[in-house]
């Protein structure tokens, strides 16, 4: 059985290039809310 995400960073074996993907997508998802939240703002 594979080890869970949670128990392979525990053990520090993370996979680099899916968490890493993950991460930008998110950071990308978040700058584009906060641009959005600022356009809403300045707009009304």
């Amino acid at each position: 059985m594979a080890p869970t995400k949670s128990e392979r960073f525990a053990s520090g074996e993370v996979a680099k290039s899916s968490d890493d993907g993950l991460t930008i997508d998110q950071g990308i998802a978040c700058v584009l809310m906060l641009v959005a939240l600022a356009l809403t703002y300045l707009i009304h």
